[in-house]
């Protein structure tokens, strides 16, 4: 699990997670890096609506259920080709393990339409509602998928690894590449949610983390388990702080549950200690390293990816 304290005290979100939350003014912020100047502008910055792009530059990653990789600049009347992955045994898609695929690309109302031909069958995806987390790149975009000229579906989609389209509304962009600093963290990170899925013990295990500016998390379960990890009816006065440390370049998060038991008014904690690895700001690797339970210290061995999503859309898909 990638937080003990979350799947035992699970707060039950309503509209607060999935539509956005204030967490407080920025003077609560957890402390920010020494080595930072402070004339600097490292309040959160939003999720804005961003321009359709113009062409997708070599390198782009889609990801949404399949992956698609660009080899080159992919605009309208330019062609280009990419490598397709789709290993899914439940996707309407055709099935795919990194073959190369002929992209042709058109613009659409709202969006961009990317085409090409795959185990012969003709694939349609329909990409609008595009994101932009702060930095002047685009990351997030709603797609609709068509297989033989019949829709398979909307879901949520990213544009994952380094290279991603710019947002040509941003004012300017940002280096979100590499690991952020304790400022960089609260800046790009705080007042959205990462997705995180286990892939080792059990690859079940799924939720949402949405990190509030008072220094609070809330979490939202998407485990596939079966189980009920709400346990509000058995707790009272639950309180969930977060805490991220660059640590050198080596980052620790750290998530503390608080809480009252009902049955015999004891305290309870836990904290979980993880460490994250960043591919960049918006997606990277953890490992759970140990785990505390009102004192006592817990072997733990979980590890995943996690990747960052807007509260307002969120999809385990």
């Amino acid at each position: 699990m990638f937080c003990l304290g979350c799947r035992n005290l699970l707060l039950v979100i309503g509209c607060t997670l999935l539509f956005g939350c204030d967490g407080g003014p920025a003077s609560n912020y957890p402390q920010q890096s020494a080595s930072t100047s402070s004339s600097l502008d490292y309040s959160p910055v939003g999720i804005s609506n961003a321009a359709v792009p113009a062409s997708l530059p070599p390198g782009t990653e889609i990801s949404f259920n399949p992956e698609i990789v660009f080899d080159g600049e992919l605009s309208v009347g330019s062609p280009v080709t990419a490598r397709y992955t789709n290993k899914s045994s439940t996707s309407s898609l055709p099935a795919g393990n990194n073959d190369s695929v002929s992209v042709t690309m058109t613009i659409v109302d709202g969006g961009i339409q990317v085409s090409f031909t795959q185990a012969g069958q003709s694939v349609e995806l329909v990409l609008t509602g595009f994101k932009d987390f702060g930095a002047g790149y685009i990351e997030e975009f709603t797609i609709e998928a068509k297989v033989d000229g019949t829709s398979v579906g909307t879901q949520q989609g990213r544009f994952t690894g380094n290279t991603k389209p710019k947002n040509t509304a941003a004012s300017r962009t940002f280096d979100t590449s590499g690991t952020p600093t304790e400022d960089e963290f609260n800046k790009f990170l705080v007042g959205k949610a990462i997705y995180h899925q286990e892939t080792s013990p059990d690859n079940r295990d799924r939720g949402y983390i949405l990190f509030n500016q008072d220094g609070t998390f809330h979490y939202l379960d998407g485990d596939l388990d079966g189980d009920d990890d709400s346990y509000t009816n058995e707790y009272k006065d639950i309180k969930s702080t977060w805490t991220y440390s660059y640590n050198g370049g080596s980052p620790i998060l750290t998530l503390t549950d608080t809480a009252v038991k009902i049955s015999n008014k004891s305290s309870y904690s836990s904290i979980d200690t993880i460490e994250l690895s960043f591919q960049n700001f918006f997606q990277g690797t953890y490992k759970n390293t140990f785990e505390e339970e009102n004192g006592n210290k817990i072997p733990n061995d979980d590890v995943g990816n996690w990747q960052l999503f807007d509260t307002a859309s969120l999809s385990t898909n």
